[in-house]
């Protein structure tokens, strides 16, 4: 349940934003520039969710469909629905290790170590398996570091 209330809170607060912005334009207020330039990045940000959402849509089976919306929801603090896009990726490919790189990103600003532990294991050894050093040299940096934890 802390997934949804994650995700219902990020979106009460876009949405209680963009009603104060839209209030000031309408009053004819001077929105600050670092605030427009906010705005116009949380536009962008939607938009290419909406899109990869499509792109799945369209291709349930596409692993950069979902490995795309996963990295969007990362970029926008969004670690719930990042994790689900991640682990979906991961079951359409178990190979694509820079889907279990962001998975185990997820599981760690979500404060589920172990799980990003485990995540991170199996991103290793599908990195191994595929040859993949760089998103595998990743992975076990951050697997050492949660290890000393």
């Amino acid at each position: 349940m802390i997934e949804e209330a994650e995700k219902e809170q990020a979106e009460a607060r876009r949405l209680s934003w963009k009603m104060e912005l839209k209030a000031k334009i309408q009053k004819g207020e001077a929105v600050p520039a670092e605030i427009q330039d906010e705005a116009a990045a949380q536009k962008r940000l939607e938009e290419k969710i909406q899109n990869y959402r499509k792109v799945i849509e369209l291709d349930p089976k596409d692993v950069l469909g979902y490995f795309s919306l996963g990295t969007a929801y990362l970029e926008g603090k969004m670690y719930g629905p990042a994790r689900e896009a991640f682990e979906q990726a991961v079951r359409v490919n178990a190979d694509h290790t820079p889907s279990y790189f962001g998975w185990g990103q997820a599981l760690e600003a979500l404060g589920r170590t172990h799980d990003a532990i485990r995540v991170y294991e199996e991103g290793v050894a599908a990195g191994q398996r595929r040859g993949d050093i760089i998103p595998m040299k990743k992975m076990e940096t951050r697997l050492a570091r949660l290890q000393k934890k």
